[in-house]
């Protein structure tokens, strides 16, 4: 489930003898419980092709491979293509047929999420009609990773995109992921002040400085202590603040099969259902959204 293990091979990958050539060669297929990291460190950062850095003067780059290619494979079997969309897995089968990574691995929302349509492309949060509203929530993180982001919710007026979107649809607009860009689940340990600050800078360059109302955030974040001012008062300091989210016994199930009507709604094209989209440029909330639950 992780690359921790591939990371930890790397040290195996060496020699005491000068000028000998050193190259680690992995396979594998979309699909599985390793799909997330592997998409993530392999396929989001570039095309196939195209080298990557390491940030150690290494590289990596990623050579798409096809079962069509294999003629020797098809002459022994020439069913094997039928083979690999059988099965009740509908998202296996487009992972294995079509050597397709952006499918759903699995997950409680894996038969609803269609990226063709719970993406949002064309237009920025900038646009955001003036009648929506706007908000932030945060999922606070030091040593793992935060997660910030900003809401757009509809009102039923025309979107920049021409679409008339039902009254109360969400789009995840933006995103700010506190991670270090090469390994999952680890932070960069921004102190809170640093985070308002760059969270307040970022609504300037997204364009919706001073429309962002105030969105959930971990209850966590308001604790006070003797001589140690909370996260979301030090935040606040930069004019960045939050509501506490509601964690009530059951609000996590409630928000889940709310979530799931949202993107049902949004799937079957539900007129009077509000619906839920995420913005293309919201990389990690995509992968995370995939592979967390």
């Amino acid at each position: 489930p992780t690359l921790e293990c591939y990371h930890l091979m790397k040290s195996c990958c060496r020699s005491s003898k000068q000028g000998v050539p050193r190259k680690i060669r992995s396979t594998t297929n979309p699909w599985g419980v390793g799909h997330g990291p592997v998409k993530l460190h392999f396929i989001d950062p570039a095309e196939p092709g195209v080298p990557v850095s390491n940030g150690d003067g290494t590289f990596r780059v990623r050579i798409r491979g096809h079962w069509s290619e294999n003629t020797a494979l098809l002459a022994a079997d020439p069913n094997y293509a039928e083979t690999l969309r059988s099965g009740d897995d509908p998202e296996r089968a487009k992972a294995w047929y079509s050597g397709d990574w952006n499918i759903v691995a699995g997950g409680m929302f894996a038969d609803l999420w269609r990226k063709e349509i719970h993406t949002i492309r064309g237009w920025s949060p900038h646009e955001t009609p003036a009648s929506w509203r706007i908000d932030r929530g945060l999922d606070w993180g030091s040593s793992k990773p935060f997660s910030l982001l900003w809401y757009l919710e509809s009102d039923g007026t025309t979107a920049p995109d021409g679409r008339h979107y039902p009254p109360g649809s969400v789009f995840i607009g933006a995103e700010w992921y506190g991670w270090d860009g090469k390994t999952p689940n680890v932070g960069i340990k921004l102190s809170d002040i640093d985070v308002g600050k760059g969270a307040r800078r970022r609504e300037r360059d997204l364009g919706i400085a001073g429309r962002v109302k105030r969105g959930p955030a971990d209850a966590q974040i308001f604790d006070e202590r003797p001589g140690y001012p909370s996260t979301a008062t030090q935040m606040a300091k930069s004019g960045i603040r939050f509501v506490p989210a509601d964690k009530r016994p059951g609000s996590r199930v409630t928000g889940w099969e709310t979530l799931r009507r949202y993107l049902r709604a949004a799937k079957e094209n539900r007129p009077d259902e509000p619906h839920v989209y995420v913005f293309e440029s919201c990389r990690q909330t995509i992968q995370i959204g995939r592979a967390h639950v």
